[in-house]
Order: structure tokens, then C-alpha cells, then sequence
């Protein structure tokens, strides 16, 4: 009886020392009395404002930040980007949540395309049609150079390209877009028509200057007429000066009948003079001739 006894005391006891170690341990480790449920919730993450923004203030980038929240906004925005450059509609309250009615909708912007280069005040855009193969390399958009016709018919300096066009499908062609100035177009146009082609130069970045259009094949005509105007004008003035000379001579004077006789008087005159005989005697023959003084 006495080892039933000892076997039921020892189980006992071992009973006893499990409670008093686990009772033992829930006191000794920190926080065990008070562990908290972990959260598997989902996380979510809204922009939300950082101060107070009034109606129609604009939202910079400092005006808004992210912050975690474990419910669904639906209409909240998601991130700061699109907010930011937005006007307000109502007044949003620090801390709270941006939602997609608080702010202006963007207007969608346009794919925007490079600018055109317009022809400034006084001038026109001129095409030219020309081969890729004749293309300069060096003409370029908004670059300047210098133009010539083949039979220096016409010149132009620092003439400015607009723009430059491909023409057809294959690129064989290209479309020259000149800056010409008003005044110039109808030379221009006639002397690019007639010409046998052009010629390009290549400015000195350091050489460029002001547009200037030389009508060489004008200003020799204009030249030449000058030149012939000249001699008439010379030849007019001497015949004047001659005419002011024959002026300073004295004047004719007039010789009166009476100095000298008309020839009819002359010829009406008897002073005819004397008849004179003289004998000849020829061999045996005599005979007498009559002559005058």
C-alpha cells in the first residue's frame, strides 16, 4: 500500500510543479498578459493633404503626401502625381483623403509637334522642288547660306530656310522652304525658273549677316542703259555749247543793191569793143579780116 501511495503522490506532485511552471512563466515574460490578435488586414495607400488647400488653389507638390489606410477608398487618389497641377473644387481639410471630386479634371493636351517656323514680317515662305541627290548636306532648318544661279543671273546672302519637306515615298525628292522677302519674289521666281540650277554656299557661323537680294542680270541692264544715257546726255550738251558759240559770233551783214550790181545790170551793158580790119595776103590773093580788141 505504502508504494500506491508514493506513485499517487509523485504523479500528483508532477501535476502540480507543470501548473506552478506555466503559471510561472505567463508572469515572468513581458507582455504576455496583454498580446495582441496579429492584424492581416490589407493595407491600402491614398494621397491625402498636408494643409488646408481653399476652393481653386492650385495643388503643388509639397501640398499632398501618402498614407496607409486599411480601407477601401474607391474614389480616393492613389498617387500624388495625379493630383499635383490640379486646381481644388471644395476646400480639403489636412489629413483627409483627396477624392477625385475635390479636384479639376485635366484637359487631355495634345501631342505636341515641333514648331513651324513662320516667315517674319516683309516675307514669304518660297518652295523649291529639288533632288535629294543635289540636296546640300549643310542646309538645315533655321540655318542660313548664301544662293546663287548658275549664270549669276541673281545672287542672295543669309537667305534663311524655313523648313525642309520629303516629297515622296522613296525620299528622292525634297520640298526647300526659302524665307524671301516680298519685294523679291517676282525676280526670285523668274530667275529660278530660267536658270539651269542653283548654287549653294555654306556660311562662317561667324560670317552670317543680314539678308541682302542682288538681280545681277537687272543691275547690269540698268548699268548699260545708264552708261547710254550718259553719252546721249554728253552729246545733247556739246551740241548746246555749239549753239551758244554760233550765238556769240557778230552778226551777217546785209549787202544793199546798190553796192553790188545785179548781174542782169552787168550783162545789159553796150561797152562792146572796136572792130579792127587786117589785110592778109595770100600768094597773089589778098582778102581783109575783121576782129575785135
Amino acid at each position: 500500500m505504502s508504494l500506491a501511495n508514493n506513485k499517487k503522490s509523485l504523479i500528483i506532485a508532477a501535476m502540480c510543479a507543470c501548473f506552478a511552471f506555466v503559471l510561472v512563466a505567463s508572469v515572468a515574460l513581458p507582455g504576455s498578459k496583454q498580446q495582441k490578435p496579429v492584424n492581416t488586414a490589407p493595407k491600402y495607400q491614398y494621397v491625402v493633404a498636408t494643409r488646408e488647400i481653399k476652393v481653386g488653389e492650385l495643388i503643388k507638390e509639397e501640398d499632398v503626401t501618402i498614407k496607409d489606410y486599411t480601407i477601401n477608398i474607391p474614389s480616393a487618389y492613389k498617387a500624388t502625381g495625379e493630383v499635383v497641377g490640379r486646381d481644388a473644387m471644395i476646400k480639403i481639410e489636412a489629413g483627409k483623403p483627396v477624392m477625385k471630386s475635390f479636384v479639376k479634371e485635366l484637359v487631355a493636351k495634345e501631342k505636341e509637334e515641333p514648331k513651324k517656323l513662320l516667315p517674319d514680317e516683309g516675307y514669304r515662305a518660297f518652295p523649291i522642288l529639288m533632288r535629294k541627290n543635289d540636296f546640300p548636306s549643310f542646309v538645315a532648318s533655321n540655318k542660313k547660306f548664301d544662293l546663287y544661279t548658275r549664270e549669276n543671273s541673281m545672287k542672295i546672302e543669309n537667305v534663311r530656310v524655313l523648313d525642309i519637306l520629303d516629297t515622296s515615298k522613296e525620299g528622292s525628292n525634297k520640298m526647300l522652304i526659302l524665307e524671301i522677302k516680298n519685294d523679291n519674289i517676282k525676280p526670285f521666281i523668274k530667275y529660278v525658273h530660267e536658270t539651269k540650277g542653283l548654287v549653294f554656299l555654306e556660311k562662317n557661323p561667324g560670317d552670317i549677316g543680314e539678308y541682302n537680294f542682288y538681280d545681277i542680270a537687272e543691275t547690269e541692264k540698268n548699268e548699260a542703259n545708264a552708261k547710254e544715257k550718259k553719252e546721249l546726255e554728253a552729246a545733247i550738251q556739246k551740241y548746246k555749247e555749239l549753239q551758244e558759240a554760233n550765238r556769240a559770233l557778230p552778226p551777217v551783214q546785209t549787202i544793199k543793191n546798190t553796192e553790188i550790181p545785179d548781174i542782169e545790170d552787168i550783162t545789159n551793158e553796150t561797152n562792146e569793143p572796136e572792130m579792127k580790119q587786117v589785110e592778109i595776103i595770100v600768094g597773089s590773093t589778098k582778102s581783109t579780116v575783121d576782129f575785135k580788141d
